[in-house]
């Protein structure tokens, strides 16, 4: 999981938690790398995604909730 991060941590939050770290990101993104050979047999390329999907789901819905209420999930 990677993103881009801010150099502090927000005013108003402990910079000695010990999930402070997370605080500072700015945006989320997961990457798994694929191999050239699984692109050339669709059948096996879908099985993999769905697999890997399946492995980031819990991930993309608890960000979602997490922002279920935040105006940023209001903007166009």
């Amino acid at each position: 999981m990677k993103g881009t991060a801010l150099k502090n941590v927000p005013a108003g939050y402990d910079r000695e938690h010990p999930q402070a770290a997370y605080l500072k990101h700015k945006s989320w993104y997961v990457e798994y790398p694929l191999a050239d050979g699984l692109l050339a047999d669709a059948g096996r390329f879908i099985d993999n995604i769905l697999e890997i999907c399946n492995v980031i789901r819990p991930l993309n819905d608890f960000m979602n909730k997490a922002m279920a209420d935040s105006r940023f999930m209001d903007q166009p």
